[in-house]
């Protein structure tokens, strides 16, 4: 075998990569790829990064309504993103994942923790969030944490699962000036309900290892206190409103239960594989994964998540039956 060492930087088996890759970082964008409840899927790296000393700021693209956000707080950090915090109002929906984490902390931390959040968008309102926290906490380093694996398609798989939101956030990344950029992924599996070959996951993350954009994949353990803190929080918002069925997921998988596991009604009419798998991080260079999508040139001017909608499906019309890439089924 050849081997073509391209990075500078080297690893040892003694040392998780990402973690490398983060030691001279100071002000970290710590933002869910998706929406809804993805930004809890780095509620563990945050309580890492703040406990080695990093400066880390939660950023959420939210499925709370405007009307929500708009009623709960007067604080903004961009024309449309506002500062959620333990001291905002919940009283306009049931629905405010960023809101209960903030008030978690409060209560159980006595830690003021505000979520930077913007509704559902289109790129160049994200683009103007993430330039707005650059500007004002001089961030070195972006971290997006996808509650799933839909965000590692590139574009020519036979399905894609959900990737709008993912897509927003990964070219408003793209687009903004920070010296390092990473996408992690939790959830592996998940996403098969929508449609995601896991076997073209892996065949892109294969893509990925040749080309060195690929930082290795590491556990939660149920006896961390970082994911001790996840199950925490989540088991609060639960209880407060709808239950998150990818967070829900990946607890269940860390707890290790297996299989057809159902911690939620919301999947009672669907069969379930909880499996270890699903509560790894997939570790990636944002930029590497950005080289290889093959649409996000075209949504680059969206203004909102509709157009984004839009512009995928028409690229998705220009590929022949050929240029698409097949399920393949996973053979062990």
């Amino acid at each position: 075998f050849r081997i073509h060492f391209a990075m500078a930087k080297k690893f040892t088996v003694g040392r998780l990569p990402l973690f490398d890759e983060l030691e001279n970082s100071e002000n970290i964008l710590l933002s869910g790829c998706g929406g809804g409840y993805d930004f809890y899927c780095g509620i563990p790296i945050y309580e890492y990064l703040t406990k080695a000393g990093k400066n880390c700021y939660l950023f959420s693209l939210a499925f709370t309504s405007e009307y929500t956000l708009k009623n709960s707080t007067n604080a903004k950090i961009s024309s449309e993103c506002y500062v959620v915090n333990a001291d905002s109002s919940s009283t306009c929906s049931d629905y405010f994942p960023e809101f209960y984490l903030s008030q978690w902390y409060k209560i159980n931390k006595e830690r003021d923790v505000p979520i930077y959040t913007i509704e559902r968008t289109g790129v160049v309102k994200v683009v103007e969030a993430y330039q707005a926290m650059i500007d004002t906490f001089n961030i070195d380093t972006i971290i997006l944490v996808d509650g799933g694996t839909d965000s590692l398609m590139f574009g020519d798989e036979v399905e894609l699962g959900t990737p709008h939101e993912d897509a927003s956030t990964i070219c408003a990344a793209k687009l903004v000036d920070v010296p390092k950029k990473l996408l992690l992924s939790i959830g592996f599996g998940i996403d098969a309900f929508h449609g995601v070959s896991h076997s073209l996951f892996l065949e892109n993350v294969a893509t990925l290892i040749e080309g060195d954009g690929y930082l290795g994949c590491f556990s939660l353990l149920k006896e961390m206190d970082e994911a001790k803190t996840l199950v925490d929080i989540c088991s609060y918002s639960f209880s407060k409103m709808q239950v998150s069925i990818v967070a829900s997921s990946i607890i269940s998988a860390l707890l290790g239960k297996f299989g057809n596991h159902h911690s939620t009604p919301r999947t009672k009419n669907s069969k379930l594989f909880i499996n270890p798998l699903m509560s790894m991080y997939w570790c990636f260079y944002l930029n590497k994964v950005v080289d290889n999508n093959q649409y996000l040139q075209h949504i680059e001017n969206t203004e909102t998540l509709e157009e984004i909608y839009s512009k995928v499906d028409e690229y998705r019309f220009t590929l022949s039956e050929e240029s698409v890439r097949p399920a393949i089924s996973f053979p062990h």
